[in-house]
């Protein structure tokens, strides 16, 4: 006759970490953290869709649109490779309330943090004392020697690019070649000696960031545009009567006055800023 087996109860102390998943649902807190995150690190929907290709994720910009606002949540999997995409080392647990600190910078200050981080992992002079150093994912990109603001249009020619590795992460998708930033006139977004990636294009958007020569002289700047005064009024009036808008170079630092630009003088759209 066999002994009857006996199931004894286990009592397991819970985390002391409180978390509550329906909670965690209700208020959309991976979305609100996705949100934030993919915005810090200079991502539109769309570019953040191509990325999330590499990674194995098949999701259009309407789908990461859906997850940000909490209609639907990305699988564990997809969550991953979304920490893998925009270096979160802390995996999925960051995307929760408990793991956000409160910050001692703000977003702007975080993002230099981490631009920074990505040049010292780039120089490769600091790697851990390890038998096996981690791999990083570099690529090749081409980068004007010539800073943005002295360009003087140089900085365009072919021969004024090098070829420079970088961590692919630091690169965001559709991006062309880089231009080295110099001055302050697009603090607090951009700073000296950072890395713009540029998409070559002839159009902007008003608000979009951009690279521009005019009057030979190379611009970081953001585009708007508006109605010209009197004495621009003819000279931007087309052969049909239509008064077009007079573009307008506008600095981030206030303290630098925005750049009307004369359409007697050359003017040129290179392409839009990525991160």
């Amino acid at each position: 006759m066999k002994k009857k087996t006996t199931l004894t109860k286990m009592h397991i102390a819970p985390s002391t970490v409180r978390y509550d998943a329906v909670a965690a649902r209700d208020s959309n807190e991976v979305g609100q953290i996705l949100a934030g995150t993919r915005k810090r690190n200079g991502y539109s929907l769309v570019a953040f869709s191509e990325l999330l290709r590499h990674y194995g994720v098949d999701v259009s910009d309407k789908g990461i649109s859906k997850w940000e606002k909490g209609y639907t949540t990305p699988s564990i999997y997809q969550l991953v490779a979304i920490c893998y995409a925009l270096n979160i080392k802390e995996g999925p647990s960051y995307f929760t309330k408990n793991f956000q600190k409160p910050a001692l910078l703000n977003d702007i200050g975080q993002k230099k943090v981490a631009e920074y981080e990505m040049d010292l992992i780039a120089s490769r002079r600091y790697q851990p004392d390890t038998e096996e150093p981690a791999e990083i994912d570099c690529i090749m990109m081409p980068v004007s020697e010539l800073p943005v603001s002295v360009g003087l249009g140089a900085f365009l020619e072919g021969e004024m690019f090098q070829q420079i590795q970088v961590p692919a992460s630091s690169v965001p998708a559709g991006a062309e070649f880089g231009i080295y930033v110099s001055g302050d006139s697009m603090e607090p977004r951009y700073h000296s000696g950072q890395i713009v990636w540029v998409k070559r294009c002839e159009e902007l958007e008003c608000g979009d960031i951009g690279i521009f020569v005019y009057d030979d002289c190379g611009y970081l700047k953001k585009y708007d545009e508006h109605t010209p005064d009197k004495s621009q009024a003819e000279l931007l009036t087309d052969s049909y009567g239509v008064v077009h808008n007079q573009p307008v170079l506008v600095s981030l630092n206030t303290k630098y006055s925005p750049i009307l630009i004369s359409p007697e003088q050359r003017f040129e759209i290179v392409g839009k800023v990525l991160n």
